[in-house]
């Protein structure tokens, strides 16, 4: 009996690590798209211009300067 409970608790662990960053995800606010062009943070904190089509991000750019 031992061994089935080690083996579930084990499926169990290894479920919950697999859904964690699919909840995590899910848990970050979306951008509102509502706007022609956005402008947000890149990902070394430069600031990027994205256009918006038809409510999703198309196309991002950096702006000239």
């Amino acid at each position: 009996m031992k061994p089935v409970a080690w083996i579930l608790g084990l499926l169990l662990a290894l479920a919950v690590a697999l859904a964690a960053p699919v909840i995590a995800r899910r848990t970050h606010p979306r951008r509102d798209c509502a706007n022609e062009v956005l402008t947000v943070k890149g990902p070394h904190g430069e600031e990027i211009q994205c256009v918006c089509l038809g409510g999703t991000l198309s196309t991002c750019l950096t702006p000239e300067q």
